[in-house]
């Protein structure tokens, strides 16, 4: 019995570093990640431009507010210049997904993201 313990003991260390490097791994890959999408938004034009922010906004609700502030802070502008090529449906896309980035994001990223969402609804 001794002698299987080790070599389990061993497996499971393996195992849980194997899963903190994944997370790592991913944590800042997925930081990577976002910056290029805000890149793929500032190169958009027109109606694919609203349509890229949108999905951004969206995912980024599930990351830190820090990230979500960061990615606002860039593509704020570029997105308010393309709102009104921005197609009929997904202007609704774009009110929900800046309405769930307002409840992620800190009080003072979230004032400016409501502003714009408000802006679309009149």
């Amino acid at each position: 019995m001794r002698s299987l313990l080790i070599p389990l003991v061993a497996l499971v260390v393996v195992a849980v570093l194997t899963v903190l490097a994944v997370m790592l791994a991913k944590g800042r890959l997925g930081r990577r990640d976002w910056t290029a999408r805000c890149e793929e938004v500032l190169t958009s034009h027109g109606a694919a431009r609203c349509v890229i922010a949108a999905r951004l906004l969206r995912d980024l609700t599930a990351r830190s507010g820090r990230e979500l502030a960061d990615a606002w802070t860039r593509i704020e502008m570029p997105l308010l210049q393309a709102l009104p090529d921005c197609p009929p449906d997904w202007k609704v896309e774009l009110i929900n997904a800046l309405d769930a980035a307002a409840k992620a994001a800190p009080r003072d990223t979230a004032r400016a993201i409501m502003t714009m969402r408000n802006s679309l609804i009149a």
